[in-house]
This record gives C-alpha cells, sequence and structure tokens, in this order.
C-alpha cells in the first residue's frame, strides 16, 4: 500500500492485542508502514496503532495501565471488534518466560528479570511479524469474521423501554420458572461452580443463558456507582449461547445486534384484540373500523408491554 494512503476500518482483518505499552512499542517497530489514525466512536476507549506486515493490515491495542488478566483483554477485543468489523484472527503478543525444572515450576508467563522484558517484547514481536509473514493473505479473506463466530454465541435485543424486548423471548423459553428459595453464599458460590462445569463440558452446546433488562454498561469502569462489565459474568465456555436484552445500544459491541422495534397500526390493534379476548372474524376484518380502537392503539404508541398490559386489564373488566 501507498504509505499516504488512508484505509477504512473495514479494510483491517489482524488484530494485535499487547499486554504492555513496551509489547505495544515493541510491535509498532515490527511494523512495515504505519498508517494514519482512523476516529472511533465513544463506546471505544482503546488507542490504536495501524500498519501492515507485508499484506496484511494490523490494528494494535494495549490494556490500560494497570488492568492486566482474562478480563481487560477481553474488554477491549470486543472495543476493538466494535470498531473494525472484519477482523479474521487475533494475536495476544507479549512477554512470557518459562524454566521448568524438577526444582522450580516457573511458567509462560511469569517474568524471569525484569531487565529482559525489552528483549522479551522485540523477541516475541519478531515471530509474531514472521508469522504473519508465512500466512497467505487469501487464507485470511476466506476465514469468517470474529464478529459472525461471536454472533453465534452471543445476541442483543435492544430498543425502547416498553417495546417488549422480555415479552418476545419468553413464550419461547421451556418449561417454567422455578423459584429454588433462599440460599447462602457458600451453597450459591458451589453452585456456581457446578453450572460453569457444566457450560464446559465437551460436546455441551444446546444450552441459552439470558442476561434481562441490562440498564447499566460500562466496559471500561468508569468508577459510576451501580455501572458495571455485564461480559466480565458471562461463562468463558466457547460453545452454548448468551442472549441479553437492553434499552442501550452500546451492548451490541457484545454481539449480534437484533434491534426491537414498535408494532404497526395494525399489529398493535391486533395484540391488544387478541390479549383482550376480543379478537374475532369481524374483528379481524374491521381492525382500521373501530374508531375507540384505533384511539387507544395510537395512544399506546406501538409499545408491547404497555398494549399487553392494557388488553389485560380491558379482559379483567369485561362483562
Amino acid at each position: 500500500m501507498d504509505a499516504g494512503a488512508t484505509l477504512s476500518h473495514d479494510d483491517y482483518t489482524v488484530g494485535w492485542i499487547c499486554a504492555l505499552p513496551l509489547e505495544m512499542a515493541a510491535a509498532k517497530l515490527m511494523m512495515d508502514i504505519i498508517h494514519p489514525s482512523l476516529p472511533s466512536p465513544p463506546t471505544d476507549q482503546n488507542t490504536y496503532i495501524l500498519g501492515n506486515i507485508g499484506e496484511h493490515n494490523i490494528i494494535i491495542a494495549c490494556l490500560p495501565g494497570g488492568a492486566y488478566g482474562n478480563v481487560s483483554a477481553a474488554t477491549v477485543a470486543m472495543q476493538l471488534l466494535s470498531s473494525f468489523h472484519s477482523i479474521r484472527f487475533g494475536l495476544m503478543v507479549g512477554i512470557g518466560g518459562g524454566i521448568p525444572s524438577s526444582n522450580v515450576d516457573i511458567r509462560l508467563g511469569n517474568i524471569v528479570n525484569k531487565k529482559w522484558q525489552g528483549y522479551a517484547a522485540a523477541a516475541a514481536a519478531a515471530y509474531a511479524k514472521e508469522l504473519l509473514l508465512v500466512v497467505p493473505i487469501n487464507q485470511v479473506d476466506d476465514t469468517p469474521t470474529a464478529q459472525d463466530t461471536l454472533a453465534n454465541l452471543i445476541t442483543v435485543l435492544h430498543g425502547l423501554g416498553g417495546i417488549g424486548k422480555t415479552h418476545s423471548i419468553l413464550p419461547r423459553i421451556p418449561g417454567k420458572p422455578q423459584d429454588h428459595g433462599a440460599i447462602d453464599n457458600e451453597e450459591l458460590e458451589q453452585q456456581a461452580r457446578e453450572l460453569l462445569q457444566w457450560l464446559a463440558k465437551d460436546g455441551n452446546s444446546r444450552w441459552l443463558i439470558i442476561f434481562d433488562n441490562i440498564d447499566q454498561y460500562s466496559p471500561t469502569g468508569s468508577g459510576i456507582r451501580d455501572v458495571y462489565d455485564i461480559g466480565k459474568f458471562f461463562p468463558t465456555a466457547d460453545q452454548g449461547s448468551i442472549l441479553v436484552t437492553s434499552q442501550l445500544a452500546g451492548l451490541t459491541e457484545l454481539g449480534k445486534s437484533v434491534p426491537v422495534h414498535k408494532l404497526n397500526s395494525t399489529e398493535a390493534i391486533q395484540l391488544l384484540l387478541e390479549n383482550s379476548g376480543l379478537l374475532g372474524n369481524d374483528n379481524i376484518r374491521q381492525l382500521d373500523a373501530n374508531l375507540d380502537t384505533l384511539a387507544l392503539a395510537k395512544r399506546l404508541d406501538g409499545l408491547l408491554l404497555a398494549i399487553v398490559i392494557a388488553a389485560a386489564f380491558m379482559l379483567a373488566i369485561k362483562p
């Protein structure tokens, strides 16, 4: 590519994540060409370096200072994917040391000597570059995007409050809700551990976890009370499905986005009549003829929850 050319977000297919600024500096040195920066949405708090190695266009990101571990790495990766939709695969490149022996158990990830961190970062980055140089670009292009892969696991239903996000999924959930009563913290932790083990069992992919009505979300830990990162509560098992319902459009960065819209006039009137017990063949043919029904449906503004509550009231006072 020409040094002065600017690519779009969709031209980048490789994500490179570093844990330390030192590692990010080493990764930057491995780029053949550094590209101009691109704008990011407000929900993306990452700082990026863009460039290419051979034919591979690469985004480099770094974990926030002092925030290490799987959760922080997952947050950076999710925000990266929310801005760059064509990422095919990612690299987590960083410093690690290992000196296994019969006397000590020092493994990959343990820092042997801080003085050697610069050398270790450069060696890891150089190895990553060599790896990319032997991966054909057509092989990357034929690989599904990370977002498509995530979409098989996480779906986010989002829309206005009262629009019917929860109501739209409840009829499709088999079985009935169960109340297991109060349990102490120790028993709760034991059940949580058993559940996580069950979710991660080989071949156990036919499960669904629903996080309903998530009304607070901050992937960066803003410090605001009661605001949290719901992604921290997702099981790490790479199977099964997760469904989130929320009014927050920002949650769509976590997986496949499914907006829930208002009902149109005909749909609203039909739902109102169905749930109030007033729907008959004559009503179906005259949905737009009853001025009182039209006026009520208009006031309910296509909000599914409001329509269902109004219908329940009509059914309760029906003579």
